[in-house]
């Protein structure tokens, strides 16, 4: 750690490509004998459906008015403090989610999930 990433030489460039089959063969193994598959992900998951990003959320004139950002708002006591602006702020967020269309990235997930993990003991 703390050390600047280093560009792989030619031969050892070669050495990796020459393993990508045999080492995607392995994963495609162990994903077809596992019990559970975690998927995590960053907001461009979110952000490829045309979801805004949390830098981006709170981009909206009102709220900049107001000097608020995305982490501001995110904070309980406005339920309090402005019920308005709170449930603005979060309903918008939930409208955005509900009426976006997820990519082939989401489908894709659902189909494994309910081919491969629907009936596992552990899901």
């Amino acid at each position: 750690m703390g050390g600047m990433p280093c560009k792989p030489t030619n031969e050892e460039l070669q050495a990796l490509v020459c393993r990508v089959p045999a080492t995607c063969r392995k994963a495609a193994e162990a994903l077809w004998r596992a019990d559970v598959l975690l998927v995590c992900t960053g907001a461009g998951f979110s952000a490829d459906s045309g979801l805004a990003v949390y830098k981006d959320i709170a981009e909206v004139e009102a709220y900049q008015g107001l000097g608020l950002s995305y982490h501001d708002l995110c904070r309980p006591e406005w339920l309090h403090r402005d019920p308005e602006l709170f449930y603005g702020f979060w309903g918008a967020c939930y409208n955005d989610y509900r009426e976006t269309e997820p990519h082939e990235g989401y489908r894709l997930l659902r189909r494994w999930r309910d081919e491969r993990f629907a009936d596992s003991e552990v899901g």
